[in-house]
């Protein structure tokens, strides 16, 4: 039907010879005019496909033979469904210095040239311009060639004296279409690329983010868990320099002479100052997220804390008929420096734990040396 609308006197002619003669010759010299217009319609779809329709399509051809490149120029030039515009380079570097001023939409190459030779003639060609669609031209004896060019990137091959008139012009516009379409796959890839590597920034940024509220978590379960065993810390400390204090008033109550007074009036001043640093010490916060608390330095007699600390427990010893001693190893220097409340915190404890648990006998209150250097004991 394409036929004979668009090529109707053509088309009456052979379908006159059907009609006349039924010659097997006849009848397959007008199938194959048939098959050549129905290739029209094929070419005419291909040029509208690239968008070629209104302006020429350039063609380089890189052939060193006169003749051969009179025959293809001809070709081309004589298609009446395409406008091709060839230009012809009879050696290598002719054709590629063409191809640096020209817009060139497709390149012939024959590999057999002057100044190249094989597959090396592709490789140059396709390495300077790798854009270009290629059509490699070879003969009979290297079509292998021909295949390992078409195996680099090659669009097509065509052997020379084997090359319908319709088959250069269609192998033209299938390989202008293919190396656009290669382009645009290439594009969609690299675009595909930036967005896949934009997300995995993404998902970087995001597991950081999940690692720092992780973190975040962490640590405020760990702020929590140092003010829980603070405060309980604390709440026991209180009780001790407390309980200190209570001993002293009892003893207070039972004391006789004016220096006794004195002296139990001092262990009681000791014993509300350590209570208040307890208490400084609970409320200070930063302390407790820091799961620490300062030291105050000085220096003290060590024998005389440890035997104010046995003194404050005379009376409640004393309600269980116990005994309670104090040995100071006298290897430990008499003077040391260091946080005498905090000390005396720990030997209250000690001591408290040793009264309550105790129901007789005695408990000695003994201080050693574990370990002695120059500064530290």
């Amino acid at each position: 039907r394409y036929a004979m609308a668009e090529n109707a006197n053509l088309a009456e002619d052979i379908l006159s010879e059907l009609t006349r003669d039924t010659n097997p010759y006849v009848v397959h010299r007008a199938h194959a005019t048939l098959r050549r217009l129905a290739s029209v319609h094929v070419l005419q779809s291909g040029v509208a496909s690239t968008n070629c329709t209104s302006s020429a399509i350039r063609v380089l051809l890189i052939e060193d033979s006169s003749a051969d490149a009179k025959f293809l120029r001809q070709i081309l030039e004589s298609s009446q469904s395409v406008n091709f515009d060839v230009s012809v380079a009879p050696r290598l570097a002719t054709g590629l210095a063409m191809l640096e001023t020209g817009n060139f939409k497709v390149v012939l190459l024959d590999l057999s040239l002057p100044d190249a030779q094989g597959l090396d003639t592709f490789r140059q060609l396709h390495a300077r311009f790798p854009c270009v669609p290629i059509i490699v031209l070879t003969g009979l004896d290297n079509e292998t060639v021909a295949l390992e060019a078409v195996a680099g990137e090659a669009q097509d091959y065509l052997v020379k004296g084997q090359i319908p008139d319709d088959l250069l012009a269609r192998s033209i516009l299938y390989a202008i279409e293919r190396s656009e379409s290669s382009e645009k796959i290439k594009q969609l890839n690299a675009s595909l690329e930036d967005r896949v590597m934009a997300l995995a920034r993404v998902n970087k940024e995001l597991e950081e983010a999940n690692r720092l509220s992780l973190l975040s978590r962490d640590q405020a379960i760990q702020a929590s868990n140092f003010k829980s065993q603070f405060v309980a810390k604390m709440s026991y400390e209180i009780r001790t320099p407390i309980a200190a204090l209570i001993s002293v008033l009892e003893l207070l109550k039972a004391c006789r002479s004016v220096a006794d007074e004195q002296e139990l009036l001092q262990w009681a001043d000791e014993s509300a100052h350590c209570l208040l640093d307890v208490i400084n010490d609970v409320l200070d916060l930063s302390k407790i997220e820091e799961g620490k608390v300062s030291l105050h330095v000085t220096e003290f007699p060590l024998s005389s804390l440890v035997e104010d600390v046995a003194e404050l427990y005379l009376s409640e010893v004393g309600k269980k008929s116990l005994e309670i001693l104090t040995w100071v190893d006298p290897a430990i220097p008499a003077v040391l420096k260091g946080d005498p409340i905090k000390l005396r915190q720990i030997l209250l404890n000690f001591t408290s734990n040793a009264v309550k648990f105790t129901d007789h006998g005695e408990i000695l209150l003994r201080v050693t040396a574990e370990a002695e250097d120059s500064e530290t004991v």
